[in-house]
This record gives structure tokens, C-alpha cells and sequence, in this order.
């Protein structure tokens, strides 16, 4: 480079940003009125440090009583480290006469920013917790009280289409939506107040009938607090579809208006035009095909997708040229841009994620569209510092961390990697290379603890698409602003859309499709530090490279991309600096080391001699054990979607000895069609409950259309223990009543017990009636749990210690634990199971607080390790001399 990085930018807000987000990450963990106490101390004390350095300064001259150095302190005075100072001299540079003190006062200066930056945040959490839990609401989340809530719909209303069996009031069938209501009133246990608070709702109903976007709605049910640190205080599971009491305002009315007919107008273009161009225009992702979203997502293209800050640098570019071409001065340019972004904020609806990309989408184009790269730097950390204040729970918002990292990687990285890559190309080309590769490089550590692997096709899917982006994008905009008037008009312009939009889905497909469009890549923080360690190494390798230079300024016989030693003033990065950052990474590789050993063996999928493997399938369940070579049983195939048929093609299974349908709740069945064209089945287990209905009607007949014998198995009776290989299968609970058998599994396999009760409420029968099953192989023994309420497994474990004695062995070394870790579970059939490893399958993010952390930590009380397919992925066990061996993607217990 020609100059340092620091040198190029003013990063003097920087440690003030991380310090305001690591208390707001701090504060949200634990949120109580004691942070205000710590907030308000923070700010007393820097305040004490701002004043001290004021006055230091003063004494040593830097104030103007002489003696100084006559350099300009950036802590003290503002201007950046760089500028001329009364002696003249640059770059920070003390004269003859500088004080000792300089560093001192410069560093005090920089605690006292950071410490106000803090201490604000602080007093905004404790203020914002403090209106959110007080009254009412608070006490009734807090007893899971019945309740019913008015306010204004927060959210646009999305579709659910997973774990359907979730306990609480829903019905147990059909489709189903989820919003977020911005609570005003709550009525429960007989009384009535205000609220202030963001309330998760789960509605048994199709989407279609959801409350537009601002309506203000009324809606009884059933809470339930959430974790820790979530932006809502509660969900709320609705024992009716929502009331209507009043229609959006006019501006959100408007915007509803704008993208319905943006939908309507695209309806016609194929599937996946039609949901990927509203995604594109206005961020409505609910008709985007799920297989297109995979895609997308194996190769970093779901960025597109989001509301992001390059939409507002898209449209405010636009805005800038028209302006322009009609020849408006800068200020009035200004005055025009400013009212069409707010009009798109509302367009696209004003969420915490929005005003989120607004404010990182000013910030590039302050730093990319202005060519003010060094205001760049303090414009994105100051906007980090006042959207925490504003709104705290960004801090834990991934979509908040990419987006500032996505920026700070474009404003310090695309100048210097441009100049690196002109030694080969041409100028425009090389911009075009380096403005994905800055934001891929900076953001791929935190994309490992997303999803599993690296997208070795992110950098050139991104060029491929990024030619239509824009395009897609303004022509979609225009289409939902035409089409409510004109609809013919709209209609055309949705066509011309089409075609960038068309091109950006078969980018997404063809490259997802091509061979190592994924490298294996260590999840969980472990991973991430590897990767940013080696990331940073190759940066600093990088941008040691000699920038290009013109041919007449390149001095003769220099070749091109030599690494130099930079001198005469040109302060680069030295060969300590090298040193230091790979001391560093060797550092970080050996103390994850243990924890990826693991992980490493596993990071394409589980190893060849896995024994037990539990599928991601997201929220549902999806269970494995090998039987021989190329062979299985499976117990439940998880939603439809294909993600069970894609881990069985992953781990080689050819044929389904005996599948196990536990109950036919859409998350458990939901793939099965999927499933029966890849392989077939010898035979099949079914619950012989048939609720809910549909689901158990659909499920029937494709098992029935594949001429697959089908058993529905009682307890204790011949047909509920069997072979498959050298596995042997047991059923311990169905939901027929019975009185126990006469014996426990044990170690020579044999004897079954019989419920003593179907525990099955009407909302939980489903639930409550799945088979319950134990797998013994020769080297270890699992039991899948199903979806059993707390209830039932009480009943299972009487039924257990009927037949036994009083101190029961060690049954199993895998529990499956029921119910994706709810919050019911009971802790005597944990601790009478005593499994080494507990899994949970459970979906990223899923909207019903699941797993449970009493689930999480009653099964860690009673000696296993929990592993999380949210976290791990496919989660696959085999056994080695006698012990567990895991072949997962994630650090470990959790």
C-alpha cells in the first residue's frame, strides 16, 4: 500500500464503537435496574477521565502556554493523526519539544470516548427493560399466564411450516403463521394495563388471513417468556386467529398496497422469479421456493435477498444521477434524496433490520458513491454507537454483524486490493473482483457460525449476479410503484425485471450445483477463529504485494507484484508485524485444536464409520442408524423440503430396512415423499393414532403407493420387536392404554414395556401417541423419544421401573430427546436413561424458544452431552474401544 490503513482513515471512533457493543451484548445477557447503577458510574467516571486529559493537555503545552511539540493531538484537539501541526510536521510526528505526556493524554481521551459510548448503551438497556417488563405484562409472562394483548402488527405475517405439534392452544393441524405485535393493553387474572413490549404470536391459520402490516389487532393465548436477551418479551401461542380493530395508518395502508400489487404483478413469471423479485425489491421473502433459498445460501447469495444497506446505496444512487442529469445543485440534491429514502423505509416496512441497512447503506455511500473514505470510517463507527443506543438487541442481531463488518470491509478494503489486483488486470475489472472479495473475506468467519462449510463460489456468484442486482432491484421498485395504477404498465415493467431476476436464480442454482461449491470448514467459535486467523494472515501477505503503478512511473526491471521493504517515510507493515500476526495464528490454531480435532474428521459430513447420525433437518426430527454397508433404519424423515433425503444421500443409504414414522405431525412426515423416491423401504412403523389427519392421510398413501408393508405396533404384542441387519428395535411406548410388560431391555435385548397411559391431552395426543423406541446395536443403545409431553414420559418411566428393580443399570448410550427440547421433559426419565450424549434435533432460530434451557440442563444434570443440530448439523456418533466418538459440525457439549 501506499500509505497505512491507519494513516488513510480516522479510526479514532472505532474502540468507542466495540466498546458500546460489548456492553450491550454484556447488559442484554443479564438485564436488571443494577446496569443502570453501572451505566450511570461509567459515565461519572469518564467524564472524570475527559476532563483530566483536558486539563493535561492544557499543562503541557498543547493548550497554547508554549513548550509544546507543536503536533496536533487527535485525542485532544480532534484533527486526526496525520495533520500539520504548527511545526509542520506530518503523520503524527513530534517536533523537537514533544511532551512525554502525549500518549498519556491521547490514551485517556480514548478511554473517556469509549467509556460514554458504553455507559450510554448501558442506561439504554436498563431503560428499555425496565418499560418492557414493567406492569402487567411482565408478571404475566413471568407466571405464563393466559392473556389477551392489543397492539399494532410489528412484523409482516410469515408462514410456518415446521414443528406443528408444539404444545399450547394451536391446532395441532394445518397451516399456520407467525407476526410480531408491538403490545399496548394486556387483560389477564382479571385485570387490565399498558404495555411497551414485542410480543412473538403464533397463529393457527393460513397466512392469508393474517392482519396486514400496522393493523391493530387483538389476540388472546397462552405466554411463555423467551431467552434472555431476546428483542420480544414473550410468545404468545393464539387460541383464535387475531381480531382486527383497526386498518393500517395511511403510510403503512400505502406500502401494503405497493407490494401486494408488486406480487400480483410478478405472478405469472415462474416460481422463482415470482418469489425471488419481491425478496429482491422490497424484502418479502415468503414466496421464495425453499430450494431456491438452499442454493443461495451455499454459495453467500442470501444477502440479495434481505433488505440490506446496498439497497439504499442502489436507490440513493439513482436518485443522486437523476438529480444530477437534471443538473440540482448538491445541497437541493440532498432535500430530494433524503424524503425518498424514508419513503422506501417505509416501503420495505421500518424494523429494527432496516433502519439498520439504512444507516449501513449512508454509511457506504458516504465511503464509496462521495469517495470520502476517510470519513467513512467514523461515519459507520458513530452509526454503530447511536443504532445501539436506539435499539440495543442489534448487538446479538447476526444480520447487524454482517452488515457492519460487510462495510468496514468495502470502505478499508477495495482501494488497497484494487491496486493490488491492477498489476494483472484492468482497473474496472479489479473493482469489480475486490468489492465482493473485501466483503466475503471480512465476513466469512462469522458466515462459518451460520452455516456449516465455506462458500469456495461465493466471490464469482456474486460478480455473476451482481451484474442483475441492481437492475432487478430498481426495475422491482418501479413495478410496485406503477403497478397499483397502472397495471398494465406494471405488468411489463415486472417482466423486464424478470429477466435479471431470472438470471440471478440460475447463478444461485448452477453454481450451488457445481463440485466444491462448499469446502468443510470447522462451525462454532473455534472454526471462526481458525479462519479469521488465517484470513488475517493472508491479508497482511496481501497487501504487502507493491500496489501497480503507471508503466512511466514503474522504474526499470521492477517486476510487477514483488514484495518490497518500505522506507522514506512510507510506514508499512513490518517483518515483526509478520511475525506477530502468525505467532498469533499458530496460537489460536493450537488452542482450538482440541476442540476441532473432532470436528475436522467431520466437516464434510460424518465419517465413514459412523454407527448413529442425527440428520440436520431443521425443526423436525430426522434419526439414522446404520445397519450394514449402504443400509439403515430411519426414524422419522423430518419437513418436506428434501433436507432428510439430502443426509441420507450424504451418508450413502441405499435402502431403508424399517422406517419408523413416530407420529404424523408434518415436521416427522413431512419429507417422506422425498425420502421413498431415493430409497427403498422393506417396511414401515406408524403410530396408530392417525391425527392429524391430513397429514396421516397424505403419509399413508404415499407409503401405500410404494408398497410399503405397514405395522402399526402395540406394546408387548408380537410385531413390536424385530431385526434390521445386526440392529434389533424395540417399541416402548405406543399409544394404546396397557399395563406393563413383564421386563426392561436389557444388554441381550428381549423385553418390552406397555403404557400405562396415552397422556394425551387434545392438543398433545398426537404428540403423546408416537412410538417410543430402542435401537441396540452390538456396540452401543439408543432411545428416540419421539415428541412425548412430560406427562407421558412419567408414564413410560413407571412403566420402566415396574418391571425392574429399584436401581435400574445403565440403559442407553444415546437418548434422543423428546420434543426438540421443550420445556416438557421429565427428569426421572433422564436420569433412569442415564445416556452418555443427548440429541436434540431443533431448527436455527425456530420461533418456539426451543431447546429449552431446564431441557438443556436437566439432561447435562444427569450425565450427558447435549448436541444440538441447530448448532452441529448433522451430528454423527461412532464407537471406538468402547467409547463415543463424534463426528459432528460443532465444538462439543453445549
Amino acid at each position: 500500500m501506499t500509505a497505512s490503513l491507519a494513516a488513510r482513515h480516522d479510526a479514532r471512533l472505532a474502540p468507542a464503537a466495540l466498546a458500546s457493543w460489548g456492553a450491550a451484548t454484556s447488559a442484554l445477557i443479564d438485564p436488571g435496574a443494577w446496569w443502570v447503577a453501572a451505566g450511570s458510574g461509567l459515565l461519572v467516571v469518564t467524564a472524570v477521565l475527559a476532563l483530566a486529559a483536558t486539563r493535561l493537555g492544557r499543562r503541557v503545552g498543547l493548550g497554547g502556554d508554549g513548550g509544546g511539540d507543536g503536533g496536533v493531538d487527535a485525542g485532544v484537539d480532534g484533527r486526526p493523526d496525520g495533520g500539520v501541526g504548527r511545526t509542520g510536521r506530518r503523520g503524527g510526528v513530534p517536533g523537537p519539544g514533544a511532551h512525554p505526556a502525549r500518549p498519556a493524554i491521547r490514551a485517556l481521551g480514548a478511554i473517556a470516548l469509549a467509556g460514554a459510548a458504553a455507559g450510554t448503551v448501558v442506561v439504554s438497556v436498563a431503560a428499555h427493560e425496565h418499560v418492557r417488563r414493567a406492569g402487567l405484562l411482565g408478571d404475566l409472562v413471568s407466571g405464563a399466564a393466559t392473556a389477551e394483548i392489543t397492539g399494532v402488527v410489528a412484523s409482516e405475517p410469515a408462514p410456518v411450516t415446521s414443528d406443528p405439534g408444539s404444545p399450547g392452544g394451536v391446532a395441532s393441524s394445518g397451516p399456520r403463521y407467525r407476526m410480531v405485535v408491538q403490545a399496548e393493553t394486556v387483560i389477564g387474572r382479571g385485570r387490565t394495563g399498558a404495555a411497551a413490549a414485542l410480543v412473538l404470536v403464533l397463529v393457527g391459520a393460513d397466512v392469508g388471513t393474517a392482519p396486514e402490516y400496522g393493523a391493530r389487532v387483538e389476540v388472546a393465548g397462552r405466554l411463555a417468556p423467551t431467552a434472555p436477551g431476546d428483542r420480544e418479551i414473550a410468545l404468545l401461542v393464539a387460541r383464535r386467529p387475531p381480531e382486527v380493530l383497526a386498518p393500517p395508518g395511511t403510510p403503512d395502508a400505502v406500502a401494503g398496497l405497493l407490494r401486494r400489487s408488486l406480487a400480483i404483478a410478478a405472478a405469472d413469471l415462474g416460481a422463482d422469479v415470482s418469489g425471488l423479485l419481491p425478496a429482491l425489491a422490497v424484502g418479502d421473502t415468503t414466496r421464495v421456493p425453499q430450494d431456491l433459498t438452499t442454493a443461495m445460501r451455499a454459495v453467500g447469495l442470501t444477502h440479495i435477498m434481505a433488505v440490506s444497506g446496498a439497497h439504499f446505496a442502489i436507490i440513493g444512487t439513482c436518485v443522486l444521477g437523476l438529480t444530477a442529469v437534471m443538473r440540482v445543485r448538491r445541497r437541493a440534491r440532498v432535500l430530494v434524496l433524503v424524503p425518498v429514502m424514508a419513503g422506501f423505509v417505509l416501503l420495505v416496512h421500518p424494523g429494527a433490520s432496516v433502519l439498520r441497512a439504512a444507516g449501513m447503506g449512508a454509511v457506504a455511500s458516504i465511503g464509496l458513491l462521495l469517495g470520502r473514505p476517510s470519513r467513512a470510517v467514523p461515519a459507520l463507527a458513530a452509526t454503530v454507537i447511536v443504532l445501539l443506543v436506539a435499539d440495543p438487541w442489534l448487538a446479538r442481531d447476526y444480520g447487524f454483524v454482517l452488515s457492519v463488518l460487510a462495510t468496514a470491509g468495502l470502505v478499508l478494503l477495495t482501494g488497497p486490493l484494487t491496486e493490488r489486483a491492477r498489476r494483472v488486470l484492468t482497473r474496472p475489472v479489479a473493482c469489480a473482483i475486490s468489492v465482493p472479495v473485501a466483503a466475503q473475506v471480512v465476513c466469512a468467519p462469522v458466515i462459518v457460525l451460520l452455516t456449516p462449510g465455506i462458500a469456495m463460489l461465493a466471490v464469482p456468484a456474486n460478480l455473476l449476479a451482481a451484474v442483475a442486482v441492481a437492475p432487478a432491484t430498481v426495475l422491482g421498485v418501479l413495478t410496485a410503484l406503477v403497478a397499483p395504477w397502472w397495471p398494465a404498465a406494471g405488468t411489463v415493467l415486472a417482466h423486464a425485471a424478470g429477466v435479471p431476476v431470472w438470471w440471478i436464480a440460475q447463478v444461485a442454482r448452477r453454481t450451488a450445483a457445481m463440485p466444491g461449491a462448499t469446502l468443510g470448514w470447522p462451525t462454532g467459535p473455534g472454526g471462526a477463529a481458525l479462519l479469521a486467523a488465517l484470513t488475517l494472515v493472508a491479508l497482511v501477505v496481501l497487501l504487502r504485494l507493491e500496489p501497480a503503478q503507471p508503466d512511466d512511473a514503474r522504474p526499470r526491471g521492477r517486476p510487477r507484484g514483488r514484495l518490497r521493504a518500505r522506507s522514506g517515510g512510507r510506514r508499512g507493515v513490518s517483518a515483526r508485524s509478520y511475525v506477530v500476526v502468525l505467532v498469533v495464528g499458530v496460537a489460536v490454531l493450537v488452542t482450538t485444536s482440541g476442540v476441532l480435532r473432532a470436528r475436522l474428521v467431520s466437516s464434510r459430513g460424518p465419517a465413514a464409520d459412523w454407527r448413529v447420525v442425527a440428520c440436520d433437518v431443521g425443526q423436525g426430527d430426522g434419526l439414522v442408524m446404520r445397519t450394514a454397508p449402504h443400509h439403515a433404519v430411519v426414524v422419522d424423515v423430518g419437513p418436506a423440503g428434501g433436507a432428510m433425503s439430502a443426509c441420507l444421500d450424504r451418508l450413502g443409504v441405499r435402502s431403508i430396512d424399517l422406517l419408523v414414522l413416530t407420529h404424523f405431525h408434518a415436521d416427522h412426515v413431512g419429507g417422506l415423499d422425498e425420502v421413498l423416491r431415493d430409497a427403498p423401504v422393506a417396511r414401515a412403523l406408524v403410530s396408530t393414532l392417525h391425527e392429524p389427519a391430513a397429514e396421516a392421510a397424505a403419509a399413508l398413501r404415499s407409503l401405500a403407493d410404494s408398497r410399503i408393508p405397514v405395522e402399526e405396533p402395540t406394546v408387548g404384542e408380537p410385531g413390536a420387536t424385530g431385526t434390521a441387519g445386526d440392529v434389533r428395535w424395540t417399541v416402548l411406548w405406543s399409544p394404546r392404554k396397557a399395563t406393563p410388560a413383564a421386563a426392561l431391555p436389557t444388554s441381550s435385548g428381549g423385553a418390552v414395556v406397555r403404557s400405562t397411559s396415552d397422556g394425551a391431552g387434545e392438543e398433545s395426543a398426537p404428540n403423546d401417541a408416537g412410538l417410543v423406541l430402542s435401537l441396540e446395536a452390538p456396540e452401543l443403545r439408543l432411545v428416540a423419544l419421539a415428541d412425548l409431553e412430560s406427562g407421558a414420559q412419567d408414564d413410560l418411566v413407571a412403566a420402566l421401573r415396574g418391571s425392574t428393580s429399584s436401581s435400574p443399570p445403565r440403559l442407553v448410550d444415546v437418548v434422543k430427546v423428546a420434543h426438540h427440547g421443550s420445556a416438557s421433559q421429565s427428569a426421572a426419565l433422564a436420569e433412569l436413561l442415564g445416556a452418555r450424549v443427548a440429541l436434540v434435533s431443533v431448527g436455527r432460530d425456530n420461533p418456539y424458544g426451543h431447546p429449552a434451557r431446564t431441557a438443556l440442563d436437566l439432561y447435562e444434570h444427569a450425565g450427558a452431552a447435549v448436541l444440538r443440530t441447530d448448532s452441529c448439523h448433522d451430528i454423527g456418533l461412532s464407537v471406538a474401544d468402547g467409547e463415543l466418538v463424534l463426528h459432528a459440525g460443532c465444538p462439543g457439549p453445549s
